[in-house]
């Protein structure tokens, strides 16, 4: 490793003919980790990698759509150069014989978005809520999360949007995948899966939501709300139960509380546990991913009918994003995110539909989700 002088990463990440590119910002330390090129590549989960390894897992699906060619199957992939860039300095590693790199060049600063399509529109959807709470009262399922994607044609680079999510998030891991150049995946995600550090491991409860205004108001609805307080035990629960088959021992929070992002409220609690000797990282994805702030429960019926019902392939979007290496790990939740293809930004969204869900309501916090997108920064119209 090597110390170099400080960069703009987006705009150098931008600019290199290297890929895969993977690049998240920690909310916690201003840590930004950026990886590119490929020096080995996995087709599932490694057991025991001897490096740091990158990669992503989509959310379970049978749909094939050429949208997400790119990022269709679980990836990972050892870099060939990695940069780790805090406060104070900015550390470089590249393995191999080494690799060309071009300068940052200045990117067109100027982005515009074009007119919003919803997959599916409002009465379609609004079915699709109906039935998933005919499934809820006939007790066949307690929670499923239906998704919307929400697509605008999009003119500027795809890693200024990158830049005005650096620029607006808060307390939310900021990320970028790119396998080719065809397409970037991005988003500012407050939900993170899980970390290792050696055999100690730490998840996160989200659930329920609120527009950001009065927030001491909203907070204590939130916390008081029958209805999301429901939404959200069933995602702890999950958790819970989950962490007692991989840990020897684990522990939650005593209180709920709620966690602020740059436009929305949520319910949030953190779990922790001290892992079984047997358990590794593949054991740990297989377990958790898809938890049910993104699926359903229960988990294989339940996602079983988001399938049936909705009229998009989710791709990446609620997959999982991270790392993995001999002491630690990371990976976060796909959410608040977007894929850039074809002159078309598709941004996600998703809510979750348990009893006492309007169809109407639902909808209106979609959009909550998705403004970020069209306000990010004054730049994106």
């Amino acid at each position: 490793m090597q110390e170099i002088d400080r960069l703009d990463l987006p705009s150098w990440l931008a600019t290199q003919t290297l890929f895969p590119k993977f690049y998240s910002r920690c909310p916690k330390t201003g840590i930004e980790t950026a990886a590119l090129g490929s020096h080995q590549e996995f087709s599932e989960i490694p057991k025991s990698p001897v490096e740091r390894v990158y990669g992503s897992l989509p959310f379970p699906s049978d749909k094939q759509d050429p949208l997400w060619e790119d990022f269709s199957a679980p990836f990972f992939f050892i870099p060939q150069v990695e940069i780790f860039q805090s406060k104070e300095k900015t550390v470089l590693k590249v393995r191999g014989t080494g690799s060309l790199f071009k300068d940052p060049e200045k990117e067109e600063s100027f982005l515009s978005l074009g007119k919003q399509t919803d997959l599916p529109e409002f009465k379609t959807w609004e079915s699709s809520v109906n039935s998933i709470l005919e499934k809820i009262r006939s007790n066949q399922i307690k929670k499923a999360v239906l998704a919307r994607r929400s697509s605008f044609e999009i003119q500027g680079s795809p890693f200024e949007v990158l830049k005005g999510l650096l620029d607006s998030s808060h307390n939310s891991t900021v990320f970028a995948f790119q396998r080719t150049p065809d397409s970037l995946f991005l988003g500012a995600t407050p939900e993170m899966l899980y970390q290792r550090s050696d055999r100690s491991l730490t998840t996160v409860s989200i659930a329920g939501t609120r527009k950001r205004g009065d927030d001491e108001l909203l907070s204590q609805e939130l916390l008081n709300s029958f209805k999301d307080g429901n939404e959200f035990s069933y995602v702890k629960d999950f958790l819970a139960e989950s962490l007692s088959l991989l840990c020897e021992s684990s522990s939650c929070q005593p209180q709920d509380s709620i966690i602020k992002t740059a436009h929305l409220l949520h319910l949030y609690n953190r779990l922790d546990g001290s892992l079984k000797p047997e358990i590794d990282d593949a054991d740990i994805l297989s377990c958790l991913h898809p938890t049910p702030a993104v699926g359903a429960l229960p988990r294989d019926l339940g996602i079983k009918e988001i399938l049936s019902l909705e009229p998009f392939d989710r791709g990446l979007y609620a997959g999982a994003l991270g790392w993995i290496s001999p002491l630690e790990s990371s990976f976060i939740v796909t959410i608040r995110s977007a894929l850039i293809k074809g002159g078309f930004l598709h941004a996600f969204a998703g809510t979750g539909i348990v009893e006492g869900s309007d169809p109407e309501l639902e909808w209106q916090e979609l959009e909550h989700k998705i403004s970020h997108w069209k306000t990010l920064c004054p730049l994106l119209l």
